[in-house]
């Protein structure tokens, strides 16, 4: 039987200080390159959190944009609504049509109703109609909740109920000016105006 012998791997001063010198570098260079990577990695988690909070940010600045254009929408729409309520001097000749229609629904007999001249302050309007009529008493009240009801941009100035001699059955001379407040018609923008 033969036994073989292997010949011994001679080791050298200078492997030993050449593989410690390559495993040294190797060593360095894995730090490093070890470290830095997760300096890279900290400073993309930390990114990565500040979009997160921009997003989160920009969704709820969204969601507080969404909330401000519902409520110009109903802004709107209330103006819009308010807008065609507003009287304007355009307004005169249909409250006094109206007026007058008022007045003969209560039975009360229209003798005179004169308008004023329209006075205008700053941007608002007024005029004052005297109106004489003949009526009774509870049918001049009944006139008077009508009004009230019917426009609420009118104030009612003077007043004079005189009973009429000779009258039997309560009809009353009645006297009274109302001043109708309006805008100009170029200061309440319409519906659709712009501006």
């Amino acid at each position: 039987m033969k036994i073989l012998v292997k010949k011994p791997f001679p080791l050298y001063d200078v492997d030993a200080v050449g593989m410690l010198a390559v495993l040294l570098i190797v060593a360095i260079a894995y730090l490093t390159g070890f470290s830095s990577l997760r300096a890279q990695r900290r400073t993309i988690e930390k990114r990565r959190a500040e979009l997160a909070a921009i997003d989160q940010a920009a969704d709820e600045v969204r969601a507080r944009r969404d909330r401000i254009d519902e409520d110009a929408g109903r802004l709107d729409a209330r103006l819009s609504t308010i807008r065609a309520q507003v009287p304007t001097a355009d307004s005169m000749t249909q409250f006094l049509s109206d007026l007058a229609a008022m007045a003969r629904a209560s039975d009360l007999e229209v003798l005179q109703m004169i308008p004023g001249p329209t006075k205008v302050a700053e941007r608002r309007m007024t005029n004052d109609v005297r109106i004489a009529a003949r009526g009774s008493s509870p049918d001049f009240i009944r006139f008077l909740r009508q009004l009230e009801r019917a426009n609420p941009h009118q104030t009612l100035k003077r007043i004079s109920i005189a009973h009429m001699k000779g009258s039997r059955d309560g009809v009353c001379e009645l006297a009274w000016t109302i001043r109708f407040h309006m805008m100009p018609a170029d200061a309440v923008p319409r519906p659709g105006d712009t501006g």
